[in-house]
Parts: structure tokens; sequence; C-alpha cells
């Protein structure tokens, strides 16, 4: 009986054990199907997330292998989900581009991205790869925004700048115009009674001539030649016509300079970047410029006959042209009305592998509190009216963006401040070129 007793107690016991056990597994799977069912519920809520994002966000695996996309992706790239999924990334990210590095972080690159149609499209580029436990990559997140409209307003922006910069350059460039047109017009009238008069001494001269063949009063018509000789004084007509001709002539070629600078200044030039001889460049914008400057400062060039550079001209020729504003600006609100004038610098050289443009003036120098904004759109320490704030920002943009190059300035209070290009001699890996 004890045996059988023992037996019962041991029964009994292993029958509550399968009971908490069984209590445990399902207590367990009841977690398991909870933490399953939030993770689903987690999954299709991002997914839901993100298809609301207007940004385009691609997910690759450790290989590089697009494993998901949302629709802004699709809508960018101009495909659909099953052209992206199971695609390897470099076909997106890496046509004539450098391939970002999937175990790297990298954010808010400007760059372009490959349609798989064909075609590129501009984008603000970020990536972040995502390392499991044991420190191995597991996937990369790539975001894209797209930069298309951006791109066409910034050119829309730059065109309207240069032609704003047109229009305020036109009243000057006309009042440059009229000098040598006066030279012209003066000399014009004077040729125009210079030629009545010597009209006159040659009708006498032909008198004299007749008397002498038909043995008339060869005396009485030589001293009429003299008399018309003596009233239009034809040494002065001898004298001066050639100068009239000479002041006409100059008047001309001056007229013409400015209206070819003023032609090269405006043509709309290429998109891409090409050769370009920035020396000839510079020297029509300070034709163009002139009116701007020629009342407050003097403007001393030294050209250090640059090789050919590879840029967007008008776009160079626009960031010289506020340069030189901003100078003339400078040095007038340093001498105001005070008939002193300032200077303007400009100057350009080869050193390394840049070619280097400064423009320096003897202004007011930079305000210490406006020297960290110089570059911020909209911002300006110009009067109300007499400045947009949008001439630096759009030269750094320029320059730095559009020309993989530098823009950097020296300022020293009421002496003056030196603005410094620098442009690579090659074609530059920019960021992107619109």
């Amino acid at each position: 009986m004890e045996e059988v007793e023992v037996l019962r107690r041991q029964l009994e016991r292993a029958r509550r054990e399968v009971s908490a056990l069984e209590q445990l597994v399902e207590e367990n799977a009841r977690t398991l199907y909870t933490a399953q069912e939030d993770q689903r519920q987690t999954a299709t809520f991002l997914m839901r997330v993100l298809g609301t994002m207007s940004s385009a966000v691609f997910v690759a695996d450790s290989e590089g292998i697009f494993t998901s996309v949302n629709p802004s992706a699709c809508e960018l790239l101009h495909c659909w989900e099953d052209e992206l999924v199971g695609k390897p990334a470099t076909g997106v990210f890496c046509d004539g581009e450098q391939c970002p590095d999937p175990g790297q972080d990298s954010e808010n690159i400007e760059r372009n991205i490959t349609r798989p149609g064909g075609g590129k499209v501009p984008v603000l580029f970020s990536s972040t790869p995502l390392f499991g436990d044991d420190g191995k990559l597991q996937s990369t997140v790539y975001v894209a925004a797209d930069l298309t409209h951006q791109k066409k307003l910034e050119v829309q922006l730059r065109h309207s700048q240069k032609l704003e910069s047109v229009g305020q350059l036109a009243a000057g460039v006309a009042h440059e115009i009229n000098t040598p047109i006066q030279f012209v017009g003066d000399s014009l009238v004077f040729l125009e009674e210079a030629f009545v008069d010597l009209s006159k001494s040659i009708d006498a001269g032909r008198a004299v001539a007749g008397a002498a063949r038909s043995a008339g009063d060869v005396v009485a018509a030589a001293a009429a030649f003299e008399a018309v000789a003596d009233e239009v004084d034809i040494e002065f007509l001898v004298e001066e016509i050639p100068t009239a001709i000479a002041r006409a002539l100059d008047g001309i070629a001056r007229v013409s300079r400015i209206v070819r600078a003023m032609k090269s200044f405006a043509h709309p030039g290429q998109v891409e970047l090409a050769p370009a001889d920035l020396d000839s460049a510079i020297d029509t914008t300070l034709i163009v410029a002139r009116n701007e400057y020629r009342y407050v400062a003097d403007v001393v060039t030294h050209f250090g006959g640059l090789p050919s550079v590879y840029c967007n001209i008008g776009d160079i020729n626009q960031v010289v042209l506020n340069l030189i504003v901003n100078a003339a600006h400078a040095i007038e609100g340093k001498v105001g009305s005070s008939g002193e004038r300032g200077t303007i610098t400009v100057e350009t050289e080869v050193r390394g592998e840049h070619a280097l443009i400064r423009v320096s003036d003897t202004g007011t120098g930079i305000p210490a509190a406006a020297r960290g904004r110089v570059f911020d759109p909209f911002f300006t320490t110009k009067d109300v009216g007499k400045g947009t704030g949008q001439g630096l920002s759009l030269a750094h943009n320029i320059i730095v963006e559009r020309h993989g190059g530098s823009i950097t300035f020296e300022t020293v209070d009421d002496e003056g401040t030196t603005f410094e290009i620098a442009l690579p001699l090659g074609r530059a890996e920019v960021k992107h070129a619109a």
C-alpha cells in the first residue's frame, strides 16, 4: 500500500508539473503571438508612414540589393516597385558617379541618381547603415529628396538677378554711350560745315584753273581764290578735319566696345561648363559696370594671363559684377560726397591647380557682426532698396556648388575688403551642375 501511495503522489506531482508546463507554454505562445502581432502592426504602420513620405526611401540588404522601396521612390524614378526590388542599388546610385559606401553615413549630399528607363534626376541624398548585434551590416536605408524644382528655381533666380542687374546697368550704359555719341555728333557737324567751306575753295580753285586754261584774268581769279581761302580758313580745316574724323572714329569705337560688352554680358551663354577666357570676361564686366564705380573709385587691373578655365562664363560674369558693385557701394559709403576717390583692384593669377580672381576695395569693410552671414540668402548690410541680399548668396552657390571652387574674404574695418575666388583649372567634380 505504501508503494501505491508513493506512486500516486509522484503521479500527482507529475500532473501538476505538466499542467504548469502547459500553462507556461500557453503563456509563452500567447506572448509570442502578441509580439508577432505587435511587430506586424508596427511593420504595417511603418510601411504606411513610408508610403506617406514625400521623400524617396530605398532599403538595400548587406549585398546592396533593394529589398523594399516606398511609393515616392517609384514616383521619383518613374518606374514600378518590381523594377527596383531585387535589383542592385548600384544601377540607381552609381551610374557616372562615385558609389555611396553602404557602411558609412552620408547626409544631405547633392548628387544625380539614374532612372531605370534612362535619364538623371538631381536629389538631396542621405544614407544610413543598420548593423546587427554582431556588428555586421544588415541593411542600408537611402533617402532621396527630389531637387528638380529647386534647381529650376535656382536657375530662374540667377536669370532674374542677371536681368535685374542688366536693367540697373542700362541707365549707366546709356550715359556711357552718350559721351562718345556727342563726340561723333559734334565731329559730324564740324565736317558738314567744313565740307561746305571746302566746296567754296574747290570752286574758287577751279575758277583759277579755268582762267589759266582760257588765258583769262588769272590774277583776279587767284585773288578770288585767296579771298575764299582766307574766308573759310582753309589751313584750319586742313589741320582740324583729320582730328574730327579721328574723334568720330574713336567715339564709334567706344560705343561699339560698350555695346559688345553689354551684349556679351547679357547673353545667356551655355548651360554646361566650357573653357572660357576669364581675363577677357572680367574686362568686359568692368566696362559694363563702369557707371557703378566711375564717380567714387578708380579701377586697377592686374590680369595674370589665365589659361582657359572650365566654367559657365555667364555665371562668373554675374559673380564678378556683384563683387564690383558691392565694392563701389562700400567705397561710396566711406567717401560719401567728400569728392575723394577709392580704389577697386581686380587681379587674376594661377595658383597650383586653381585660377584665382581677387576683387579688393578701399571701402568701409564688413562689420564684425555681419561677417558670419555674408553668404546667407536675403542678408544684407545695405540700406533698404539698395540691396536684396541675394548677390553673395548666389555667388557662393555658383562658385562652390556649380563650379567646385571656393569664395572667401578678408576684411578690415574702415580699410576695405578683398574677396578671393578659386576655380579649378580642369573639370571640377561638382555636387550638381544644373
